[in-house]
C-alpha cells in the first residue's frame, strides 16, 4: 500500500484540505463520479447506555449491538466547467433523527479559481476546524473505525450553508493555506426525553490556517456562532423554577434562579478551536489533536477535548493505539434540600440537576485496533475501546433523563469494512 494512499483518495473525494488541488490539471468540461461508504457493527457492554459516533445520533438503551453508528453510503458527482470553475454535490446515507433530502445533501457547492491560488466556495460545505472535518464522513479516509469520541462527538452539525475563501501559498517548507468562513448552521440533535433540539445558527464564523509538506500535515482553527433556539428540555422546568423563587423568604431563591438561567439555550455563544497534526510515511503513522469547546449554555457540551494515536505499517496491515479523553467543568451541584418545602420542590430541584449536567462530556479511551487494506479501495476494521465515563459524563452516550449519573467502565467492540468507488 502506498504510503498515502487511503488518505488522498478521501481527500480527492471531499474537497478536502487542499480545496480544488485535485482540479489544477482538470481538463474543461470533465465529469466526476465518486462514492464511499461503511459497512459496520458495534457491540455496547452497557445496556443502560446506548452508543452513539456523535451527538446527531440515538441508540435506544439496552440495544447492544447495533449497525447504525458507523455504517453509511455517499456519492459525490463534481463536474469541471473549466479550470478555474467546477460545481459539486454529495448526499451521504446515515444514522440520524431525520432522513429526507435535504439533511441527505452534505455538499452542494460552486467553486471558482480566479486566480491559481485564491478560491472562492458558495453553498453546503464542510466545517473547516477540525483535523479531519474535510473527510468525517469518509471512513476509508482515517485508519481507525471512527474518529475519536472524545474530540469529534460533540460534532452535531456536519456542515453549513454558507461560503469560504481559500488563499494557497507555496514555499519550500511545504503548502500554506489560510481560510475564511461564514453560513448558516442547522442540524437536529436528540434529547433524553421530550422532542428533539434543532441546533440552528445564522452567524456562523471561523478560520483556519493548514500547513502540508510531504507526509506531514497540521491544521489550526476556530469557529463561533450563537444558538437561535431556546432548549426543549428547560422550558417546563423553568417555569416552576422562577415560580419557586417567588416563595417570599425562601432561602434557595438564588439557587433556583442559577439553575433557571443555566438552562437558557436561546442566544447563547458557542466556540471551538482545534489544533492538530497528522503524519503517515507508509511505515509509521501518527496524529494527534488537542481542542476546546465553550459555551455559554450549560445544556451544551462544553470543556476540553485531546486524543494521540500510533501505528505502523506491515505490509497491508495496520494496528494502532489511541488514546482520548475530554474534561468538562464541574458539575452543578445541589447546594441545599429543596425538600423540606415539600417533596415535589425536591424533585424539581433533582429533575433541573439532572437536566443541567445531562449535557456534560468527561471520559478517557483506550483503544487497540486494526486495519487491513485487503483491496486498492477496500479495509476492514477492527477495534477494541474502553472506555471511562466519569460522573455527571454521560453527555456522549444515548441516555434516559433518570438514567445515574455514576461513573462506569464501558467496553465497545467495532467492525467495519470501508471502501471508496
Amino acid at each position: 500500500m502506498k504510503s498515502t494512499h487511503f488518505i488522498f483518495i478521501a481527500e480527492l473525494l471531499c474537497l478536502c484540505a487542499l480545496p480544488g488541488l485535485s482540479y489544477a490539471q482538470s481538463e474543461p468540461s470533465q465529469t466526476l463520479i465518486s462514492g464511499f461508504g461503511t459497512l459496520g457493527g458495534t457491540y455496547n457492554s452497557s445496556s443502560d447506555a446506548g452508543f452513539i459516533r456523535d451527538i446527531s445520533q440515538e441508540t435506544k438503551p439496552g440495544k447492544q449491538y447495533t449497525w447504525r453508528p458507523d455504517s453509511r453510503l455517499g456519492i459525490q458527482v463534481s463536474h469541471s466547467f473549466s479550470p478555474q470553475l467546477q460545481v459539486t454535490g454529495q448526499m451521504v446515507l446515515r444514522d440520524q433523527p431525520t432522513i429526507n433530502l435535504d439533511t441527505s445533501v452534505s455538499r452542494a457547492l460552486v467553486s471558482y479559481r480566479p486566480i491559481a491560488d485564491l478560491q472562492i466556495r458558495i453553498g453546503r460545505l464542510a466545517d473547516a476546524t477540525f483535523l479531519m472535518s474535510d473527510y468525517y464522513e469518509v471512513g476509508y479516509a482515517y485508519p481507525w473505525v471512527r474518529p475519536p469520541i472524545e474530540s469529534y462527538g460533540v460534532m452535531a452539525p456536519h456542515n453549513y450553508d454558507g461560503a469560504d475563501l481559500t488563499y494557497s501559498l507555496r514555499t519550500d517548507y511545504g503548502l500554506w493555506q489560510l481560510k475564511g468562513l461564514f453560513g448558516r448552521l442547522k442540524a437536529e440533535v436528540p434529547m433524553p426525553v421530550g422532542k428533539n433540539y434543532m441546533l440552528e445558527s445564522n452567524d456562523l464564523r471561523g478560520v483556519a490556517l493548514i500547513h502540508q509538506s510531504g507526509a506531514f500535515k497540521a491544521r489550526f482553527g476556530y469557529s463561533t456562532f450563537h444558538l437561535e433556539n431556546e432548549g426543549t428540555l428547560g422550558p417546563g422546568v423553568q417555569t416552576q423554577l422562577h415560580a419557586f423563587a417567588s416563595v417570599p423568604r425562601n432561602p434557595f431563591r438564588n439557587e433556583a434562579l442559577a439553575l433557571e438561567s443555566d438552562l437558557e439555550m436561546r442566544n447563547a455563544r458557542i466556540g471551538f478551536t482545534s489544533l492538530g497534526f497528522s503524519y503517515d510515511n507508509g511505515h509509521w503513522m501518527g496524529q494527534a489533536e488537542i481542542s476546546d469547546l465553550s459555551s455559554e449554555t450549560k445544556i451544551f457540551p462544553q470543556g476540553q477535548q485531546a486524543y494521540v494515536s500510533v501505528g505502523y505499517h506491515f505490509g497491508n496491515f495496520l494496528p494502532y493505539l489511541t488514546i482520548g479523553a475530554n474534561r468538562a467543568p464541574e458539575a452543578t451541584q445541589a447546594t441545599g434540600n429543596w425538600g423540606r418545602f415539600g417533596n415535589r420542590y425536591g424533585q424539581l430541584q433533582a429533575g433541573a440537576l439532572a437536566i443541567v449536567n445531562s449535557q456534560r462530556t468527561s471520559q478517557s479511551t483506550r483503544s487497540i485496533g486494526m486495519r487491513w487494506d485487503f483491496d486498492s479501495h477496500a479495509a476492514l476494521k477492527v477495534q477494541w475501546d474502553q472506555i471511562d465515563v466519569r460522573e455527571n459524563g454521560w453527555g456522549l452516550w444515548s441516555t434516559q433523563l433518570n438514567h445515574s449519573a455514576q461513573a462506569d467502565r464501558v467496553n465497545i467492540v467495532s467492525a467495519t469494512i470501508d471502501f471508496v468507488f
